[in-house]
C-alpha cells in the first residue's frame, strides 16, 4: 500500500472504522468506550493499511492548573510521515480513594481517548452530556437544518 499517502490512509481508516460502545457507566446509564476497547477496534484496519498508531502525553501547566496534553499518532509504515490529534484533560486537585499518580493516570486515560477520537473521528453516538436532562425536561433536538440559517 505504498503508494497510497498519510491523508488517504487515514481518511480510510476513520471511515471504516466502528467502534461499538459496550461499557456502560451505573451512574448515567450511558455507553462509552475507553482507550483500549479503540486500539483493539483500530489494529487490524490499521496492519492493514499499513499504518500504527503511537500514544504520547505530557504533563502541562494552563495558569496555576496542571493538564494531561496526549498525542494520538497515525503513522505510515512505509514513509515514516505522521499526522495527529490532541486532547487535554485537566488534573483534579483530588479524587477520594485515589493516590497521585492514579489522578494523573486517570487524566492521561481521559486525555488519550479523545485524542484517538478526535484522530479518528469515532462517533456512533450522541455523547452523554447532549442528551443528560439533570432532572430536567428532555433536550430539543432539531433535525431541519433549515432551521439553523
Amino acid at each position: 500500500m505504498s503508494e497510497t499517502n498519510i491523508i488517504e490512509k487515514l481518511s480510510r481508516l476513520q471511515s471504516d472504522l466502528s467502534i461499538p460502545k459496550t461499557r456502560v457507566n451505573k451512574f448515567g446509564g450511558y455507553k462509552y468506550w475507553n482507550t483500549s476497547d479503540i486500539l483493539s477496534g483500530a489494529k487490524k484496519a490499521a496492519k492493514e493499511l499499513g499504518v500504527s498508531i503511537l500514544l504520547s502525553d505530557k504533563v502541562v501547566p494552563i495558569g496555576d492548573r496542571f493538564y494531561v496534553e496526549a498525542t494520538a499518532t497515525l503513522i505510515d509504515i512505509d514513509t515514516e510521515k505522521t499526522v495527529s490529534a490532541r486532547a487535554y484533560a485537566r488534573e483534579p486537585l483530588s479524587v477520594k480513594g485515589q493516590a497521585e499518580a492514579q489522578v494523573t493516570g486517570s487524566s492521561s486515560s481521559y486525555a488519550r481517548k479523545y485524542a484517538l477520537t478526535a484522530l479518528l473521528s469515532l462517533d456512533d453516538e450522541q455523547d452523554p452530556d447532549a442528551t443528560n436532562t439533570h432532572g430536567k425536561s428532555a433536550p430539543v433536538v432539531n433535525d431541519n437544518a433549515e432551521d439553523l440559517f
